[in-house]
């Protein structure tokens, strides 16, 4: 297992600072930690609008969400749904990562401030991620004077997410134009090769992953139903063209790169890359590993042909 050097560095950092991994300790102790690493990633590039937005979900509760719109003529708006295996993360924490895709993708970009688990378990993000891009779909005339194209996308968790709502609209009148899904977590299944290769690996373990899972949906025999596992979902047919980004030293790298095989078995349009060197979590060090900003612009490269494509 070769690390790229700024990678190698990163891990390195992470374990001076004597750093345990999440099963080990409690919820809020992992919530502390990620909230330590916010400040050291850096900031993002200035905005042209940056708003706060409060997102009705249901009568008891909204959904928080982040506008950052960059310079210049929008392409689309991508709804962003944040990584840390449903438990962890926040708007801060995918701040910086936001403006940068903003400004390569030339879209503005809605952070989504979903329910974390486990206080909210299985479904609640879920609901809450396509509830904001249901709205997000109707407010796009009064957020931005056009019905611009809409994008979803996550890393992790995230990606996720972002692959469920998709096949929750999947035969619905709203249109998402692209789907952009980082090392997206697909199955619960801890006996891939890659599972089995990277189960200590940096960064994420197979251990920790288990424990994420714990969090969201703890009841195992549950975990098959495709708002938790997309992979299980029993047609692919007609989803949206699929952007994939994974890492190489990922224990999920595996079933991410199986959603892209199944979604390319469906008929849909994937565009796939593997980065080699690095680890999960690598797509939001946008200031610190230099394999991060070549990932976005890939992901932009292919997203502007995709919607020049439906254009």
């Amino acid at each position: 297992m070769q690390l790229n050097t700024d990678m190698q560095a990163i891990v390195d950092m992470i374990s001076s600072a004597g750093a345990i991994s999440v099963e080990e300790g409690t919820v809020e102790a992992a919530r502390q930690m990620a909230s330590g690493m916010t400040e050291f990633g850096g900031a993002g590039p200035t905005m042209r609008r940056v708003e706060s937005l409060s997102i009705p979900a249901t009568n008891d509760h909204s959904v928080a969400a982040r506008l950052l719109v960059p310079a210049g003529e929008l392409k689309g708006v991508i709804a962003y749904f944040h990584g840390g295996g449903w438990v962890l993360g926040d708007l801060d924490a995918f701040d910086a990562l936001g403006r940068v895709l903003a400004v390569e993708c030339g879209c503005a970009v809605v952070l989504v401030d979903y329910r974390l688990a486990p206080e909210h378990r299985f479904p609640a993000a879920a609901q809450d991620a396509l509830m904001a891009v249901s709205w997000l779909s109707r407010s796009r005339e009064s957020l931005f004077g056009k019905s611009l194209p809409l994008i979803v996308a996550g890393d992790s968790a995230g990606g996720n997410l972002a692959a469920v709502v998709a096949q929750q609209l999947q035969n619905s009148a709203l249109q998402i134009a692209a789907q952009i899904l980082i090392y997206p977590v697909t199955d619960a299944n801890f006996d891939t090769a890659s599972y089995e290769q990277f189960a200590e690996a940096p960064i994420l373990t197979r251990a920790a992953m288990m424990w994420y899972w714990d969090q969201y949906l703890p009841e195992i025999e549950r975990r098959t139903d495709p708002l938790a596992a997309p992979i299980r979902c029993a047609d692919l047919r007609g989803l949206p063209p699929a952007i994939i980004i994974t890492a190489e030293v990922d224990p999920i790298r595996d079933e991410a790169e199986a959603y892209a095989d199944a979604l390319e078995k469906a008929g849909v349009y994937v565009a796939r890359q593997r980065f080699a060197g690095v680890t999960h979590g690598f797509f939001g060090m946008v200031n610190l590993v230099a394999a991060s900003r070549e990932a976005v612009r890939y992901a932009a490269s292919e997203l502007s042909g995709v919607l020049r494509s439906v254009g």
